[in-house]
């Protein structure tokens, strides 16, 4: 199907390494939406973390937040999807935090809930969101008893912390909740349960409906494994030079700017729609 629509992760792909927006790839936006192109954001972040990029750049529609456990719709701030953890999902990842030496957080559409064991972490969870809210104990924070309300657990140890948490929790999650484990360039290790019938795949055909299109029609730009479901499901993809080989060869293209250059927006704009800024 002819391209008519681009989403883009933001994190090394829209933003670069320094957390900056490269003048030519805003200039690119700019006159992709001018020429009718629609463009919206699928990302990791939290919508609170996710707002403020799609205001900077006057982005309008809808963005996909949190791997696309939540939909929004920019303009109004309404939820079109949401994709909670609750009930047996929250019971059982509570349940493994509470037997492990982790530091324990807790993701809602707004903000990172913490304690004082998680004041260390909070430059790396800011990935996520800026938005924080310190309570006592995480593990007795009122969020745990909203079925609608949180997104994803989250927890941060050692490897070996990490991975008991994951197996301790694996028998008691339900079949619809996945356990992600990843190293931080930092050392440490973090660990995040969330539902996994929603991701940047599905996503993509959530922001395309408005504009009477599918998945089919959309080109993706990304750099990291979430972003794998959406290389996957669009017409035409694209990823970043700095990309993992695995997400490299789920994509149609692979681009030769990375997070330190920017310009992989303009690059893509020129590429498939001729569109010069």
């Amino acid at each position: 199907m002819t391209p008519r629509m681009l989403v883009l992760d933001i994190d090394g792909t829209t933003l670069r390494a320094d957390h900056a927006l490269a003048e030519e790839d805003r200039a690119a936006i700019a006159a992709l939406v001018d020429a009718g192109i629609p463009v919206a954001l699928a990302t990791g972040r939290l919508y609170s973390g996710a707002r403020m990029v799609t205001a900077e750049l006057g982005l309008e529609g809808r963005v996909a937040c949190m791997n696309g456990s939540e939909i929004v719709d920019v303009a109004s701030g309404d939820r079109h999807l949401r994709r909670a953890l609750g009930g047996a999902a929250l019971a059982a990842a509570r349940d493994a935090l509470r037997h492990a030496t982790v530091v324990p957080f807790l993701f809602t559409s707004e903000r990172i809930v913490h304690c004082e064991r998680g004041e260390p972490f909070t430059a790396y969870m800011r990935t996520w969101s800026a938005t924080f809210d310190r309570c006592a104990e995480v593990l007795e924070a009122p969020d745990w008893d909203d079925d609608d309300g949180v997104l994803a657990v989250a927890a941060i140890s050692d490897e070996a912390g990490a991975r008991a948490v994951a197996e301790a929790a694996r028998d008691a999650l339900p079949p619809e909740v996945e356990t992600l484990l990843y190293p931080s360039r930092s050392g440490f290790w973090a660990l995040q349960f969330r539902d996994r019938r929603e991701d940047k795949g599905t996503a993509l055909d959530h922001l395309a409906a408005p504009h009477g299109l599918t998945a089919d029609h959309v080109v993706a730009v990304g750099d990291w494994l979430n972003d794998l479901p959406m290389l996957r499901r669009a017409g035409r993809s694209f990823a970043m030079g700095q990309a993992p080989r695995e997400v490299k060869e789920a994509a149609t293209d692979v681009l030769d700017r990375t997070s330190e250059t920017g310009g992989a927006v303009a690059d893509v704009a020129r590429t498939v729609w001729g569109i010069e800024a």
